[in-house]
């Protein structure tokens, strides 16, 4: 009876164990599977494969290098100690049991025992394999930093996998020298009752091991001289190490590496021979004073006391300034072309010609306002909405329009709680439809201009006609979807809409077999999808359609900007996204918030010291087909990551022309550039210190005036631009700290090329004022602005009448020799709902402002109010 209990437990057990195997052998299939048919239908299976090999080798090689070695020790113990296997049978008890699970020579035991070692203690390092890779196809830079003069790809690639591996390697090490010593001492103990000393060949094997645990360790100690570059107790003053740590601890980190050397080798010595006691106790007693002093405060203290402290600049200039030249050079700032711009005086005759051309591009509404305007005359349909309104230009008709664009994309929380049925999620609601555009500038009190609306993509010009108008892949959150498929969808009248769900999209994966219906249905966990009948031979199932996630998915290791903007080329829409190259380890620079905290409401904020936005992404919103392109091969990060993945980076020439005059700067990358410019413009020591000049975005009625896209003929000889061609460029303000003067303008985008429209550059430029010159701020602007009887009249009567008065965002325009400054002002009534409308525009200029309808008609009364 006992016997049938017994044999039934283990085959319980032992199917359980085998249902488990299997179970997870199936879940880990059906996930390979999926995503091999799914990085194929985006012809990206070969750089997928790739991906997975590289992990999977370097996992495995150094679980074999590691494993083999703990192997060897294990294995080298019974021949160390020179007994016969017969010798460790005999007698019984704890210990002897203990010595012969040990040193059996069993193959299967020491692999086992290798295995306990080596994995839980090299997880991290398997979690780091993208490390190694970084380490070993490292492209170099041409920067290095000014402390110790090492190239800066030494700092993003070997710095931190020196520091991981030496970490996890003294771990393991250790406790490989404790596990032998305890088996030596166990097994001789028991074996041979401690009569005579360990043999010579034993001695050697754990001397060998304290060799390389010293090896390691002393490798622990020369990585600190690098350590000293991300300091952060000199904040804020400046990141960095200082006086201290350059002359005073840097000195004690190599002392104390040498005489730790010198204090092992003195105790191996001595446990071998028995002399150089006194040595060993020398060395260590200096290599443990060394460290105490190197960490203690009192030392440091007081050199900060009677040194550093007075004579800060003196002692401190040549840090700062190492901070200073290390943080332009992470942030791309040591590029910035610096312009003087003379500001005329108000009595100078003003160039209306070309303050006219410039106003012809002003953007009059704000991106939350206009949202809310698409919405309520675009969305059209219930289940249709606008995610988020970008900015970008287009050539027509022989000139560039600046225009605000937004994609009309699926909203499946719209519905009814009743539509919210599995067919309809997954075979009727399968996709967005065309996009609206308008031009930035509009006029108060007028119908709104549209270049593309209503459902049928209704447009006056011929560049900008949409024939493919469905949006499969965009920014709302998709449910997955099949198409095409036989499900019936309600059709609109006109049947030129199109808003169907049998259309035969090239991307998304085949469902064209009963197998692959099984592994899907597993892989998404629906049910219904392997038992539905409205599939057809031609159906695709499409998913991962957001495309932040899938960017994510594809390429975790580059910052994806949240703001993809669509484009219409050739009839069809795109997305273009910024992609950067981000690390943390830049020394002598500090962290900063990416993005800065304004901008981030939405994703998350990385902390980083080195940012580059050296990709642009191009991806079809109809079949999600997408191209990466590297456009800054002077990035170490990205050429890298080229080297490691050839297959998926173009060159920037490979860029169809037609994209060209939509590539645009980021603005999230200038607001954090310009943050930092605001104090390590100061590229003086001295004036840095004494923080004299530092600036900070301007701030209007408590909102900070972020960067904002403008259509400009940059000014200055500014390398081969045409002062005669207008090209679209992000500006940036900066005002001079705890005062409203205006400091800077910051300009980035495609400066210096001869023509933007058939090549791209991305630079700075800076607008200097003369620091004996008054230049008023937009909060200044604001004060006159208010004072204006007029206008302020104006406004109060609105308010009176129960109209809401809504101020938009202050422009600043640059424009031959002056500074304009223009304010949009909406109105909403308080009494019905509905969306603010544009009523009037501000001009002003030279302390004086004059409002009106239209941007023509504010500037003509502006020059008459300044007798011009």
């Amino acid at each position: 009876m006992q016997a049938k209990v017994d044999s039934s437990r283990r085959f319980i057990v032992w199917g359980s164990a085998c249902f488990l195997v299997v179970a997870v052998v199936m879940f880990a299939a059906t996930h390979f599977l999926v995503e091999i048919w799914w990085h194929d239908s985006l012809n990206m299976l070969l750089y997928y494969l790739l991906r997975i090999a590289y992990r999977d080798l370097i996992a495995l090689t150094i679980t074999l290098i590691q494993g083999s070695f703990i192997f060897l020790n294990f294995i080298l113990v019974p021949q160390l100690l020179g007994f016969e296997p017969k010798q460790l049978f005999a007698g019984s008890g704890f210990k002897n049991r203990l010595s012969v699970l040990m040193l059996t020579p069993s193959a299967r035991l020491f692999m086992l025992s290798a295995a306990i070692f080596t994995i839980p203690i090299l997880t991290p390092i398997y979690l780091h394999w993208e490390d190694f890779l970084l380490y070993f196809f490292n492209s170099g830079s041409d920067m290095k930093d000014p402390v110790f003069e090492r190239d800066i790809s030494f700092y993003l690639f070997t710095f931190p996998l020196f520091k991981l591996v030496q970490y996890e390697l003294l771990a393991v090490f250790s406790l490989l020298f404790a596990t032998i010593a305890l088996v030596y001492w166990v097994a001789y103990r028991q074996l041979d009752s401690g009569k005579r000393p360990l043999p010579p060949s034993a001695q050697l094997h754990l001397s060998l091991l304290i060799l390389v645990i010293v090896a390691i360790q002393a490798w622990s100690i020369a990585l600190e001289r690098f350590d000293i570059l991300y300091v952060d107790r000199h904040k804020p003053v400046y990141f960095g190490p200082g006086f201290v740590e350059l002359n005073f601890q840097l000195p004690l980190i190599w002392l104390s590496f040498l005489f730790f050397i010198a204090a092992a080798i003195a105790g191996i010595w001595y446990i071998h021979t028995r002399r150089g006691l006194k040595l060993m106790f020398v060395c260590a007693s200096i290599y443990f004073a060394t460290v105490a002093i190197k960490q203690g405060e009192w030392v440091p203290g007081l050199i900060e006391r009677f040194y550093v402290v007075p004579n800060p600049v003196t002692a401190e200039r040549k840090n700062i300034d190492y901070n200073i030249q290390a943080t332009l050079q992470a942030f791309e700032l040591d590029r910035v072309e610096r312009i003087d711009y003379p500001l005329k005086s108000a009595s100078d005759p003003i160039n209306s010609q070309a303050i006219n051309k410039v106003l012809k591009n002003i953007p009059l509404w704000d991106h939350d306002l206009l949202l809310a305007g698409y919405d309520q005359m675009q969305a059209i349909r219930t289940f249709f909405d606008f995610d988020r309104v970008a900015v970008d230009r287009y050539w027509i008709e022989g000139r560039n329009y600046q225009v605000n664009v937004a994609a009309r994309e699926l909203n499946i929380y719209r519905l009814p709680q009743e539509a919210k049925t599995w067919n309809n999620l997954h075979f009727i609601y399968t996709h967005g439809y065309g996009v609206v555009m308008t031009p930035s500038l509009q006029t108060g009190n007028q119908p709104m201009q549209w270049l593309i609306r209503d459902l049928n993509m209704q447009t006056d010009y011929e560049q900008l006609k949409i024939k493919r108008p469905q949006i499969f892949y965009g920014l709302a959150k998709y449910y997955y979807a099949i198409t095409p498929n036989d499900a019936r969808a309600p059709q609109p009248e006109d049947e030129n809409l199109q808003i169907r769900n049998d259309l035969q999209v090239e991307g998304g994966v085949a469902i064209s077999s009963l197998f692959r219906r099984i592994v899907l249905s597993s892989y998404l966990q629906d049910i219904d999808l392997l038992v539905t009948t409205n599939l057809n031979a031609e159906s695709r199932l499409l998913f991962r359609r957001n495309i932040l996630e899938m960017l994510e998915t594809l390429a975790p290791f580059l910052t994806i900007d949240p703001n993809p903007y669509p484009v219409v080329v050739d009839g069809k829409i795109y997305w273009i996204v910024d992609a950067y190259t981000a690390s943390n380890q830049y020394p002598l620079v500090d962290n900063y918030n990416f993005p800065i905290r304004e901008q981030a409401s939405n994703g998350a904020v990385h902390r980083v010291n080195y940012l580059r936005n050296s990709v642009k992404i191009i991806i079809d919103a109809y079949s999600g087909q997408l191209d990466f392109y590297l456009i800054d091969p002077k990035d170490p990060v990205a050429m890298t990551y080229r080297n490691i993945y050839p297959m998926l980076f173009k060159d920037a020439d490979d860029i169809p022309p037609a994209f060209i005059n939509h590539l645009s700067y980021p603005s999230r990358l200038l607001a954090l550039q310009m943050d930092v410019y605001s104090r390590y413009h100061q590229t003086n020591p001295d004036v840095y210190y004494q923080q004299s000049e530092a600036m900070s975005f301007p701030e209007v009625e408590e909102k900070r005036l972020l960067p904002y896209f403008l259509t400009l003929a940059p000014s200055g000889g500014l390398g081969n631009a045409n002062p005669d061609l207008y090209r679209f460029l992000l500006l940036a303000p900066l005002t001079k700290i705890n005062r409203d003067n205006l400091g800077i303008i910051a300009m980035a985008g495609c400066i210096k090329a001869a023509d933007c429209r058939s090549s791209y550059s991305a630079d700075i430029a800076v607008y200097r004022f003369s620091f004996d010159q008054q230049v008023e701020g937009p909060a200044q602007i604001n004060s006159f602005i208010n004072q204006d009887p007029i206008i302020s009249q104006q406004l109060t009567l609105w308010q009176q009448r129960g109209t809401k008065v809504i101020k938009g965002r202050m422009i600043i325009v640059p424009v031959d020799g002056n500074l304009l400054y223009i304010q949009p002002i909406y109105t909403q009534s308080t009494r019905t709902t509905g969306f603010p409308q544009l009523t009037r525009i501000i001009v002003a200029m030279n302390q004086v402002a004059a409002m009106d309808a239209s941007i023509e008609g504010a500037f003509q009364k502006l020059k008459a109010k300044l007798g011009l």
